[in-house]
């Protein structure tokens, strides 16, 4: 890369810099009979048997037994791509921490991520019930947002600004993790911020990349009545980088699971379903000893699914890292990477001073599909193998 890279050089375009720079010995790029065999692995999809007499694909780790000129031509190929990874994984998560750190008046955060499914068990069940355990979904939400004097007993202004870090659960019997899930989730948290006369002017959401909750062309018109829906002036929707997602909301899920395990292998509760395990953490988990102010549960016991949230494709989707919504607006902002500038704070976009650093922003309006059907575009689902590739593993 050049020595100040720009996002030109983080994609390969710059003609300064690239893989072409790098130089391989002889021995390295050789394709004569006599060089050199290597084992090495290397990821794959691979067609398997699933139930039901059926084959899908799977990414798995597949041995390999070639010349060595063909494991560094993979390797150049990796090398295309990880520097853009890499950089989004760096700015996106720098972007959380300035916000979260310098968080404006009225404004709030809610980093959201589903938790694996809680599996119900029994101090005493019978062998057949090991094979059909229920499952609970959880949903976690880290909230900031700024301390209210009646709530927490300080008050937070712009000189002292005191900012408060509570968990929020959603617990529900509802399997299936789709915008619909994600809507109800975000409508409980609006309704939660309007009982504590919390005034929310804007609302940044971060989130991981996943299709189905979060990052679909359904997922982003549903973000685009968020105004309408919420009340919410300005929202920004922000995507960590593919496998960079990890945080306190997983230690959060997982907490709550492993303690709802404890109490039932020493007898202690009697969780068979999802109201059980609310009603559990209602007495057991609200009081906290960590830089969480308090521990919030919410149970929904049904998932209203009559609304048409389903909207017309997206080109490059995966590439999106930031969607702007603007009550003043009938379109979203969409750009590769997040910005919390302080252009971009006034909602002055195309001064952003970091654009050669993260792109321009595009408009794009979000249209509604006749039909009210939900599938997931293999545009949305595929990941390129090179992000899948971390710092420390080539």
């Amino acid at each position: 890369l050049c020595i100040n890279p720009t996002l030109q050089c983080m994609k390969r375009q710059c003609a300064e810099c690239g893989i072409h720079k790098l130089y391989l010995l002889p021995e390295e790029t050789g394709d004569a009979e006599t060089d050199e065999t290597v084992k090495w692995e290397k990821f794959e999809k691979v067609e398997i048997k699933v139930k039901g007499n059926k084959t899908t694909k799977k990414l798995v780790l597949v041995k390999k037994e070639s010349k060595v000129s063909d494991l560094f031509s993979h390797f150049l190929q990796l090398l295309k791509s990880f520097p853009f990874h890499q950089h989004r994984a760096t700015w996106q998560n720098n972007q959380f921490q300035e916000l979260s750190s310098n968080l404006p008046l009225n404004h709030c955060i809610c980093v959201h991520d589903f938790s694996e499914n809680y599996r119900c068990t029994e101090l005493k069940q019978l062998q057949s019930a090991y094979f059909q355990k229920t499952e609970v979904s959880v949903h976690v939400t880290i909230i900031h947002r700024h301390a209210l004097p009646d709530i927490d007993g300080v008050e937070s202004t712009e000189q002292n600004p005191e900012i408060i870090t509570e968990h929020f659960f959603v617990i529900s019997d509802d399997q299936q993790h789709d915008q619909y899930f994600v809507h109800e989730v975000r409508k409980t948290i609006s309704e939660y911020l309007a009982s504590i006369s919390y005034p929310v002017d804007t609302m940044h959401e971060f989130t991981d990349g996943c299709a189905a909750q979060y990052k679909s062309r359904h997922c982003f018109g549903d973000i685009n009545n968020s105004s309408r829906d919420f009340g919410f002036k300005h929202f920004t929707r922000n995507y960590f980088e593919t496998a960079h997602a990890k945080g306190p909301q997983d230690a959060a899920g997982g907490l709550l699971k492993r303690q709802a395990d404890l109490a039932v292998l020493r007898g202690q509760a009697h969780i068979q379903n999802a109201r059980d395990l609310y009603e559990f953490a209602v007495s057991n988990l609200t009081r906290t000893k960590s830089v969480c102010r308090r521990r919030l549960f919410r149970f929904l016991d049904f998932i209203p699914r009559e609304g048409n949230l389903s909207f017309k494709p997206i080109s490059n989707i995966r590439s999106v890292h930031q969607v702007i919504v603007d009550n003043s607006s009938p379109h979203i902002i969409i750009r590769e990477l997040s910005c919390f500038c302080e252009k971009c704070s006034l909602q002055i976009y195309h001064e952003c001073v970091n654009v050669q650093r993260i792109g321009q922003v595009q408009h794009h309006e979000m249209v509604k599909e006749t039909n009210n059907t939900f599938d997931v575009e293999e545009d949305d689902e595929e990941v390129p193998l090179s992000e899948m590739v971390s710092k420390g593993q080539v």
